[in-house]
């Protein structure tokens, strides 16, 4: 292979669609963009500041003048303002494009423009935002001050970007586009069955009165008191001891999940587990199965475990627990605990498989939204050279 051929290779990405075989272009940042001091001249009022950071509608300070108003940069769209805070994903700053509309931003910001019409705005969005292609170019072209690091103009013009063709960097700003919109909607669909579960929790369960805001058709009766070790085959903390084990076959319960396998176990049945001590006390998961228990994790069985499962979410547990450094859930004092439950086993039934219900749904959307996080990173790191 030639050295032509070598530097050729470089700049072909891994993956890209169909009928596109060429190298990318390698071209100077001064042949893409240049630096933009378009003052506002107060035809931008103050609802139309845009924040860089997240690309939304921002705030002005109050009583900002006209005077102080006029300091604000125009930042039109397919505009790219340069945020110089730095962190672990973003080490030397990052570029920010406006998607959003044409508006304003504080003169703190460097705007640049895109000099060429043939610029395809979804495309640099994922382009110059990318960590992959633009830490090296800022690593050379920015200067480092106090948590944040600021563009050198000079140097920062003379970076070298690969560029595909025009019709390339529509095909891929059209399938990032697209991904991000799924995102987005599974994300509202998923806040939306957060806030009817909340609601759900708040309306389904008996208040002191013994009845509740809202029920299935065919109840009506009061719900009865009972303390909660009444309901229970077992409320404890979990004695296990444990060896980890790479092909153990039984979960570890911890304070908050799984922490490993072993090829033992000492508990059986569907259980509700909190920490017991710490930050975490009073936070509940549930799990199924034969597995062991940690010292730490405190448990209920029950026949009822569905029901007390959302009941305690509402309860919220943490009021049990206490201390200030170490906050603390005993079971002895779970066991004491007063619960209003139905009469009817029926009606326990119906308001756990509806509440569990939403909850497969938020799973359902949860699993959506990280399997096309993951599934955007990789077309990241494949599709971009």
């Amino acid at each position: 292979m030639t050295k032509q051929n070598e530097k050729d290779a470089k700049r072909v990405p891994e993956l890209r669609f169909k009928g596109f075989a060429d190298a990318w272009e390698q071209r100077k940042f001064s042949d893409i963009y240049k630096k933009s001091s378009e003052k506002n001249d107060l035809s931008f009022s103050k609802d139309k500041v845009i924040s860089v950071a997240d690309n939304k509608w921002g705030t002005t300070p109050k009583n900002s003048t006209d005077k102080y108003m006029r300091t604000y940069y125009v930042y039109r769209i397919g505009d790219i303002a340069f945020e110089g805070h730095t962190n672990k994903k973003f080490q030397y700053g990052r570029f920010v494009e406006n998607t959003l509309a044409n508006g304003i931003v504080s003169h703190i910001f460097d705007i640049y423009r895109p000099i060429q019409k043939e610029h395809d705005l979804w495309f640099w969005k994922y382009y110059i935002h990318n960590e992959n292609i633009m830490r090296d170019v800022l690593r050379k072209s920015t200067t480092k001050a106090t948590m944040m690091t600021n563009p050198v103009n000079k140097d920062l013009l003379k970076q070298k970007l690969n560029i595909p063709i025009l019709e390339e960097q529509k095909k891929i700003g059209r399938l990032f586009s697209q991904i991000d919109r799924t995102i987005t909607l599974h994300e509202e669909q998923h806040r939306q069955l957060e806030q009817l579960k909340k609601a759900l929790l708040q309306k389904m369960f008996a208040d002191e009165t013994g009845y509740p805001a809202l029920r299935f058709k065919r109840f009506s009766t009061a719900w009865e008191q009972h303390k909660l070790s009444k309901l229970t085959t077992k409320i404890g903390t979990g004695k296990s001891k444990y060896k980890l084990q790479d092909n153990g076959r039984y979960p570890i319960l911890g304070s908050t999940s799984v922490i490993g396998y072993d090829n033992n176990f000492d508990y059986t049945g569907d259980f509700i587990l909190t920490a017991r001590v710490g930050a975490n006390a009073g936070n509940l998961y549930r799990f199924s199965g034969s597995v062991k228990i940690t010292d730490n994790t405190v448990f209920i069985k029950s026949k009822y475990n569905k029901f007390l499962y959302y009941y305690l979410q509402k309860y919220d547990l943490k009021k049990l627990s206490f201390g200030t450094g170490q906050p603390l859930v005993k079971a002895s004092d779970l066991k004491n605990l007063k619960i209003l439950k139905p009469r009817l086993d029926e009606e326990i039934y119906r308001i756990s498989k509806l509440l569990l219900s939403v909850d497969n749904l938020i799973t359902h959307h949860q699993h959506k939204i990280d399997n096309l996080k993951l599934l955007k990173r990789a077309l990241l790191q494949k599709m971009f050279v």
